[in-house]
């Protein structure tokens, strides 16, 4: 039983087998069954994966309960992060348990799959779920990336009423997917300049059978903005960013890099810059008399 629930079982599952109170007593004291929440326990050791903490805060809040919010996208890889609190909903009054942050909807019904073995909100109740308490730019990074996965229900989403989720589905352009707080920073910016809104993350096909993902692209113009964190440090990303750029210029793509230095202290220098570059772009093109249509293609 422990081997197919990621290493932990309950105590009710241990009577139901069989086992009997003065041998789970013996257990425990013998570090044979590691006591994690109320009732629940790890069998061996506790030094287990992330889905035997979220099997164990799910079976610790009883019958119904799923895991939601924050530790749902988790599991269904809609974003990563190392938090050590397993958020868990529950039709019911059970209250919060160390490490566990109990919510407590009306109704899960409809809304739950399973997500590694594990009864999980689905992902358009979770994207709702964190729609009502989440800044809009994590919500429309989280909500780009489920959409660009075809994993929302449109007619759900609807459904909810949401502020948030109305702002971001409800006009022609779909939500943008970012990879970080920068991308997010500058996008806020280009759209307070009143610049054209960029493209993020998308699939780009070029001449030569490359494909990358620019952080962001102005299709029109053919500028490509690229952002440089800490991954662009070792040689061979150096080198890699080099042959990108030549490829791209190659094509008829211009490129700017900026690094996270500049996204902080000097973003309305870096917006300058961009819009600088769009406007020499535009002037070029109407010189020339236009470009050629810009070959592109989005990922799976």
């Amino acid at each position: 039983m422990a081997r197919r629930q990621s290493g932990v079982v309950t105590i009710w599952q241990l009577y139901e087998l069989g086992v009997g109170r003065s041998s789970v007593r013996d257990w425990m004291r013998g570090g044979r069954l590691v006591r994690l929440h109320r009732g629940v326990y790890a069998v061996g050791h506790a030094a287990l994966r992330e889905e035997g903490r979220w099997l164990a805060a799910v079976l610790a809040c009883g019958p119904g309960a799923a895991l939601s919010h924050a530790s749902a996208l988790d599991c269904l890889d809609l974003r990563g992060s190392s938090a050590t609190i397993v958020d868990v909903s529950v039709v019911s009054s059970r209250t919060s348990q160390p490490g566990i942050r109990v919510h407590r909807p009306r109704s899960l019904e409809g809304d739950v799959t399973l997500c590694r073995g594990i009864l999980t909100t689905s992902p358009t109740r979770t994207v709702i779920d964190i729609a009502r308490v989440w800044p809009l730019a994590r919500v429309e990074r989280v909500a780009a990336e489920a959409e660009h996965r075809g994993l929302l229900d449109h007619a759900r989403i609807a459904r909810a009423r949401s502020r948030a989720l109305r702002t971001i589905f409800g006009g022609p352009v779909a939500p943008r997917r970012t990879r970080s707080r920068d991308e997010e920073r500058v996008l806020r910016a280009i759209a307070a300049a009143g610049l054209p809104a960029p493209e993020s993350n998308v699939w780009v096909t070029h001449g030569g059978g490359e494909e990358w993902q620019p952080d962001l692209l102005f299709r029109a113009e053919r500028v490509v903005v690229e952002i440089d964190d800490d991954r662009h440090r070792t040689r061979h990303a150096f080198e890699l960013d080099r042959r990108k750029d030549a490829v791209r210029q190659a094509d008829g793509y211009r490129t700017l890099r900026f690094t996270r230095r500049q996204i902080a202290e000097e973003l309305p220098n870096v917006i300058v810059t961009l819009s600088r570059m769009l406007d020499l772009v535009r002037r070029e093109r109407s010189e020339l008399g236009g470009v050629g249509p810009l070959r592109s293609e989005h990922s799976r």
